[in-house]
């Protein structure tokens, strides 16, 4: 079984609208030029890991474009940072576009089938619902 588990997961009952997966992929943070790479993703959230002591407040809006497997092209978004740690932050989809949304449930329904969604997992940082 792959162990999922990172130093900086808590456990405890939190609420989560969608379930997560892992998957490493590149990020950019518009305005940011620190390297930032996607360490888990839901249709609602990601936690983006980035290498900066400068990190993004809870409440602050950015603008990220993903790399996600099997997209051509970056995708854009608009994020809300809801969690912020030493090692990168949690952030919810604000408005996700149609393409976004695709290129999302596409990767979702490859990876849910490649790879074990363990419990630890499920109780990772709280990213909520896509705002509307």
């Amino acid at each position: 079984m792959l162990d999922l588990r990172r130093k900086h997961m808590r456990t405890g009952m939190e609420l989560r609208a969608y379930p997560r997966i892992e998957l490493r992929a590149p990020v950019t943070l518009i305005g940011n030029d620190s390297p930032a790479q996607l360490i888990e993703f839901s249709l609602g959230g990601f936690f983006i890991e980035i290498d900066t002591v400068a990190l993004p407040k809870v409440g602050q809006r950015l603008s990220v474009v993903l790399q996600l497997p099997g997209e051509r092209n970056g995708l854009s978004a608009r994020v809300e940072v809801v969690y912020s740690d030493v090692d990168g932050f949690g952030c919810r989809l604000l408005q996700p576009t149609p393409e976004l949304r695709r290129a999302l449930h596409n990767c979702f329904h490859i990876f849910s089938e490649t790879l074990p969604v363990a419990d630890s997992v499920a109780n990772r940082l709280p990213y909520l619902s896509v705002a509307a």
